[in-house]
């Protein structure tokens, strides 16, 4: 029986937003990777964003956190569709 794949990790350098589950496991991702696989974030992305210096809604390294109502565990397979890979050589 072969081992169950290592998980996936989301350590994305010079990411420019967070995507924070409903159990607070914070994924860093990019806005335009988000965008172009989903057209709830390209709209989201596309309307004025609020000034971050008053809220709450940001990390210490100053990115907006986006809070979904989804496990950290639905979010790791899901979110591996959205980021780009290389096609695999067949």
């Amino acid at each position: 029986m072969q081992a169950p794949p290592p998980p996936f990790v989301f350590d994305i350098a010079h990411a420019d937003v967070i995507l924070r589950s409903s159990d607070s496991k914070d994924f860093p991702m990019y806005k335009v990777d988000l965008a172009r696989s989903s057209p709830v974030f390209e709209t989201m992305f596309s309307l004025p964003q609020p000034d971050l210096s008053d809220s709450q809604s940001e990390l210490e390294s100053g990115l907006p956190i986006i809070e979904l109502s989804e496990t950290a565990d639905v979010l790791q397979v899901l979110l591996r569709f959205y980021l780009p890979r290389p096609t695999p050589v067949l």
